[in-house]
This record gives C-alpha cells, sequence and structure tokens, in this order.
C-alpha cells in the first residue's frame, strides 16, 4: 500500500512542477515591458533610420529628451501600410543597446500583436533611460541604438529588422 501512495504522490509532484515550468516558459520575461501601439506621429528629427519593403515601410528612432536632471533615450518603433488591405503584426521587439563591442541591452520592450490598416502607421514607444542608466550598464559606453524586429507575414515570410541612427552617450 504505501508503494502506491508513494507513487502516487511522485505522479503529483511531476504534474505540478512540468506545470509551474510551462507556466514560466510561457510568461513574458520580468525585464521586457509590453507596449501598446499609439497612432502614427512623424519622429523625422528623433536619429531615425528605415526601410521600405514594398508598400510597407520599417522605421526605427532613437529619441532625446531630458528629464530636468539628466538625458533621456526612447527606442521607437514605427509601421506605415501603404497597402490598400490591411497587414497583421506580430512579435515585435523595439530594444536599445549600448556600444562599443561587446554591446550591451540596455532596455528590452515589446509591442502586443495588432492588425493595421491599409494607409495607416502605427507607432510603439520603448521604455525611456536615463543617461545614467546606460552607463551604469555599460560603463564604456559611447552611443546607444535602437533595434527592432517585427514578423508582417503579408510582407514577408522573414522578420523585419532595422536599426537606428547611433546617438553619442560618453559614459
Amino acid at each position: 500500500m504505501r508503494s502506491i501512495n508513494k507513487r502516487r504522490a511522485g505522479v503529483v509532484a511531476t504534474v505540478l512542477l512540468s506545470s509551474v515550468l510551462m507556466v514560466f516558459s510561457l510568461t513574458q520575461p520580468a525585464s521586457a515591458a509590453v507596449r501598446s501601439w499609439a497612432p502614427w506621429v512623424d519622429h523625422n528629427g528623433s536619429n531615425c533610420d528605415w526601410n521600405d519593403y514594398g508598400f510597407v515601410t520599417v522605421k526605427t528612432c532613437l529619441e532625446e529628451g531630458h528629464n530636468g536632471v539628466e538625458p533621456t533615450y526612447r527606442a521607437i518603433l514605427q509601421i506605415w501600410n501603404g497597402k490598400s488591405t490591411g497587414v497583421q503584426m506580430s512579435a515585435a521587439v523595439i530594444n536599445m543597446w549600448a556600444v562599443p563591442s561587446p554591446a550591451v541591452q540596455i532596455r528590452d520592450d515589446g509591442c502586443l500583436n495588432s492588425g493595421l490598416s491599409g494607409g495607416y502607421g502605427a507607432t510603439c514607444y520603448g521604455t525611456v533611460a536615463t543617461r545614467s542608466a546606460v552607463c551604469h550598464y555599460k560603463r564604456t559606453a559611447t552611443h546607444i541604438t535602437a533595434n527592432a524586429a517585427i514578423n508582417i507575414p503579408a510582407v514577408s515570410s522573414s522578420r523585419l529588422t532595422q536599426k537606428s541612427m547611433p546617438v553619442y552617450v560618453g559614459c
């Protein structure tokens, strides 16, 4: 009788552990913020670079600001859909990296899966980083960049990627 109870306890423990591990594998990492899409706002003066994929443009910017104490930086991902039909966007990420090599990731943000109607644009804003935060993560940082990637199956079966122009931080 005891061996049956031990076997049941072992099965129950295995099922519970497997369930907990599955839940952890499905959740977002604690460091990643998931952002909503906002209407298109032109960020031409914000260290941007873009790529046209037919009728869809992927644009990544690194916006500079100031919080009253020190400089701030925010990564921005923009999508413009010039098609006459909508597109589905998924697995979008907008990250901030400090260089020189080896690069260190400063921010890791995701953007919600969403559809985008033809003739419209959308913007996803990353988490703001202060200059002191950048220098904390990489004491020898000279520049930072925003790097973005997104899946838009109607445009390409490959992941679409784009990197902003570098911004000097001088830690």
